[in-house]
């Protein structure tokens, strides 16, 4: 690398949305490692100011004064600690719509978007979003580099498609990329990270981590000229890759919301053990805190398996009978339901009393409650409102039950040994609110129901077209119907990340009330 070199640095922050003074100190230390690096150009993640997510705070007038005189104190602040360094990302205008903010020397400047040349030290470094926006740009063969700023949210299986699209532009018109892209969880949004240099070969030379904040920086010459060394392009195990959205996930909803500790019902099942080791390894084992709520149903297997899961983790757990409350409700009951057969209400009210003691548990401990449910049980309305629903976060909320078996399995491949208990994973799912309860029993089979709603939910398949894959008629029918009624309950779900092309928190669009004639499909 010769002092003439031109230095271009990507510094992927993990902001939080409408937090201007905290993103800005973020990014005061990305321009330390810049300067430290020779740096004359530092790349964000698009809205690296005012965070991602902020949806309807951006059209409020106090926000963008704020977020204007956060953007200036920024540009001076970067001016005092590196004079010669440009600074520049994509964000969102309320009246322009998408512009870059460029920083330097001082003074911030709004272009807007599609694509803006800057003159970085006699290179012509490209500002631009979308693919789309290069094969439109017309002076394209005087570039020496495309840079883009991004916040995509991360979906099972799509960054390496995205990835392969950049490598084809860079070789297709012999020009290096960098790709910068926001990391950590917002709300439903979890930002991949990622982000990525390619050389003028299409060949990736810098790749920063996935789902955390990470920095690092580049010679435009070397990029140019191929001089890098390629790195390995083989894909993530994509269990892993999910994995690894749902623990940031978690880790950025607690600490983002103000908090440290989460509490969590652990029942013996294979869901709550999933979450209690997203949990660990979000926050770490003092920071997590479980309980064991029985009834007359739960098996004794259910509770020693929930012990020693817990043991396993390292993690807090108490056991905490709730039959004495359950039947002190039964008995205030009983004169208005005299008469009548026990039924589905004796079970709902089981969950709701757990609901209860792990809210009041969070309440006085000022802690998190993290609600275990998957999005199979979301979809057919297996679950119990103000009860199986009661908590702040939903980890599970857009991953299929055959999914959670599946990370299951891969968590004691990593481990090496039972991190999980073997019985916990190959028991057949239940609710245990009655004797002999079995999930199937009332549901589909989950291969089966996973099935329609992957197709029907997530890939907007019709009725017609997953009969055609060899589903049942009625079986496709009776899911549909039931994703259908359960609409009401989703709605007053606890919000959870979405990881799927389209989750029911985002991209699922249903009314509550109407007439749906799943019959005559």
């Amino acid at each position: 690398m010769s002092a003439d070199d031109v230095i271009v640095a990507c510094a992927q922050i993990n902001s939080t949305a409408a937090d201007i003074r905290g993103n800005a100190r973020r990014v005061l230390e990305a321009v330390d490692k810049a300067t430290a690096a020779g740096a004359d150009l530092l790349v964000l993640p698009e809205s690296a100011i005012s965070g991602t997510g902020c949806g309807d705070l951006e059209r409020s007038a106090d926000f963008a004064s704020g977020l204007q005189e956060g953007l200036c104190r920024l540009a001076q602040d970067v001016a005092k600690l590196s004079p010669s360094l440009t600074i520049a990302f994509a964000r969102r205008d309320a009246q322009v719509g998408s512009v870059w903010t460029v920083m330097a020397q001082g003074r911030v400047d709004s272009i807007a978007i599609p694509v803006k040349v800057l003159s970085i030290c006699g290179q012509s470094v490209a500002l631009c979003n979308s693919l789309e926006e290069v094969d439109s740009f017309a002076p394209i063969g005087r570039l020496d580099l495309i840079v883009s700023s991004r916040a995509e949210r991360f979906v099972r299986g799509r960054d390496s498609l995205h990835t392969e699209r950049w490598a084809a532009v860079a070789r297709n018109y012999g020009i290096p990329c960098l790709v910068v892209n926001e990391a950590g969880g917002n709300d439903t949004r979890v930002l991949s990270g990622g982000s990525f240099v390619l050389d003028a070969k299409g060949q990736i030379v810098l790749r920063l981590k996935a789902f955390e904040a990470d920095f690092g920086s580049v010679a435009i010459e070397d990029l140019k000229s191929a001089r890098l060394p390629a790195l390995a392009s083989a894909a993530p195990h994509p269990v892993d890759e999910l994995y690894a959205a749902l623990v940031a996930a978690v880790r950025d909803y607690v600490r983002k919301s103000g908090f440290t500790d989460i509490e969590l019902g652990l029942s013996g099942g294979v869901d709550s053990a999933l979450v209690a080791c997203i949990a660990v390894d979000a926050l770490g084992p003092e920071h997590v805190h479980t309980l064991g709520l029985p009834t007359r149903y739960t098996s004794e297997l259910s509770k020693s398996e929930a012990s020693q899961l817990a043991e396993n983790l390292g993690i807090e757990f108490a056991i905490r009978s709730i039959e004495p409350v359950f039947e002190s409700f039964n008995a205030f009951l009983a004169p208005d339901f005299a008469g009548r057969a026990w039924d589905v209400t004796e079970e709902n009210l089981q969950a709701r009393i757990r609901g209860m003691v792990l809210m009041a548990h969070a309440n006085k401990f000022s802690r998190l409650v993290l609600v275990t449910g998957n999005k199979s049980e979301a979809a057919a309305g297996y679950a119990t409102l103000y009860g199986d629903t009661a908590g702040a976060f939903a980890p599970l909320a857009d991953v299929l039950k055959s999914d959670v078996w599946a990370l299951c399995r891969r968590i004691n491949e990593r481990a090496g040994f039972e991190r999980i208990p073997s019985f916990i994973i190959t028991r057949p799912p239940s609710a245990e609110l009655r004797e002999g309860q079995i999930d199937e029993a009332t549901l589909p089979p989950y291969a089966l129901l996973d099935r329609v709603i992957r197709g029907y939910v997530e890939e907007g398949a019709s009725a017609d077209a997953l009969v055609a894959s060899g589903l049942d008629r009625d079986l496709v029918r009776r899911v549909i119907g039931m994703i259908h009624r359960a609409e009401f309950k989703r709605r007053q779900c606890p919000l959870g990340p979405v990881v799927t092309a389209r989750g029911f928190a985002d991209g699922w669009r249903c009314p509550v009330t109407k007439r749906l004639d799943v019959a005559s499909w």
